[in-house]
């Protein structure tokens, strides 16, 4: 029988999977007697996956697990440059090379390459961005630390020469920067 803690977990996973809005309430409760019968989770599945898909689909379900599970949000980029001990292994680089699909305005809001920025700032060491292209308002990163960005498309391109060649574009992105890292 599974506890309480590991239904909890799995529900609020497929929760934050879009089930909770994407799927009706009968369709969390079946959920929730199917886990109970056939995978001899507690009886507590089907009013927890009841309650946990109200929550999520009122947008609740942060709080309400802070208010009564003393739970703690935190940012998905600080959680995971915390686990990988970023501060402890970038505080001796020279330079960090970070990436991001697109860099644009939003990314300096919570994005892994403005967290990149943010811890790398602090420690004293320099980042690039290499990214697939730069959209509107990425420079807002640059006030925050980041000291140069390149993009891999070199020219207007469609998506299959993009996929087609992208190590090639991505060897001359790195000569480019390295290039750079060479005069400095």
């Amino acid at each position: 029988m599974r506890s309480l803690a590991q239904t909890l977990r799995v529900l609020v996973w497929l929760t934050q999977l879009g089930l909770s809005v994407a799927v009706p309430l009968v369709g969390l409760i079946l959920l929730g007697v199917w886990l109970h019968k056939s995978c001899g989770w507690g009886g507590w599945t089907i009013p927890v996956g009841v309650l946990l898909g109200l929550l999520g689909a009122a947008g609740g379900l942060g709080a309400s697990l802070c208010v009564f599970l003393n739970a703690e949000i935190r940012s998905g980029v600080e959680e995971v440059l915390s686990i990988a001990q970023f501060d402890k292994t970038a505080k001796d680089a020279d330079i960090i090379i970070t990436g991001e699909g697109k860099i644009d305005g939003q990314s300096k809001d919570g994005k892994v390459v403005s967290g990149v920025i943010a811890h790398a700032h602090k420690l004293g060491v320099p980042v690039i961005a290499v990214v697939g292209t730069a959209g509107e308002g990425y420079e807002a990163l640059y006030e925050k630390g980041l000291k140069g960005v390149f993009s891999i498309i070199d020219s207007p391109s469609d998506l299959s020469r993009i996929l087609s060649e992208s190590e090639n574009l991505y060897r001359k992105t790195a000569k480019s920067i390295l290039g750079l890292l060479e005069i400095t």
